[in-house]
């Protein structure tokens, strides 16, 4: 999965089409914003947004209509790149405050 896929039209596509891509992993967005981790409460914040399977996501969403808007919107791997390189730069700083506060 490449591009975000509209709910609606996964419920059109062949089921081969979803046992394919299950594992993809992907953002849920609906008309209230990204779905947080846990599938608790929405943000519009990536960083605060849970990432879930495709599988996983259909499963959760699938019984909503077309007015809530969901789609799913892929993971990429940059996305998952900038946040490991941001992580690490955060506790290479945290080290260096922690090693002047002892």
């Amino acid at each position: 999965m490449i591009r975000p896929i509209k709910l609606q039209t996964l419920k059109n596509k062949p089921s081969s089409f979803l046992e394919n891509h299950k594992n993809d992993m992907v953002w849920i967005r609906s008309d209230n914003g990204l779905w947080m981790e846990g599938k608790s409460g929405y943000t519009e914040r990536y960083d605060y947004a849970g990432i879930y399977t495709l599988g996983d996501a259909y499963e959760a969403t699938s019984h909503c209509g077309p007015e809530k808007r969901v789609q799913y919107e892929p993971v990429g791997k940059e996305y998952i790149l900038m946040q490991l390189e941001h992580h690490a730069r955060m506790i290479t700083k945290m080290s260096k405050i922690l090693s002047q506060i002892r």
